[in-house]
């Protein structure tokens, strides 16, 4: 209570159901996956820490794998009904913050 990270969370329209901070260490990678439907539920990623080597990607519907690295303070809805990974080629951990929220209400600003 009282803390930035609950600042975050009420930002949020939907009902946060999940937030969790995610650390990878160098040389850490998740396997391709998919995590289940975003028809109820979606996930949010805010990086805290970064650096060059990280990344993830994502098969589109079209079957296109979409690389991308994320910018420490920005957020990014990821659709984890998609198949995707992640992984860190760098030197230093990487951290997000991890939230999942109910609904899509979130998604339409």
């Amino acid at each position: 209570k009282g803390t930035y990270l609950e600042d975050i969370l009420k930002t949020f329209k939907g009902e946060v159901t999940r937030a969790r901070i995610a650390v990878m260490e160098p040389g850490g990678y998740v396997a391709e996956h998919i995590d289940y439907n975003t028809d109820y539920s979606i996930r949010f990623h805010i990086p805290i820490t970064t650096n060059d080597g990280c990344g993830f990607y994502c098969i589109d519907k079209d079957e296109n794998k979409i690389e991308q690295t994320m910018e420490p303070g920005s957020c990014w809805f990821l659709n984890q009904g998609m198949r995707h990974s992640a992984w860190n080629k760098g030197t230093t951990t990487r951290s997000h913050i991890i939230i999942s929220v109910n609904g899509q209400e979130d998604l339409h600003e």
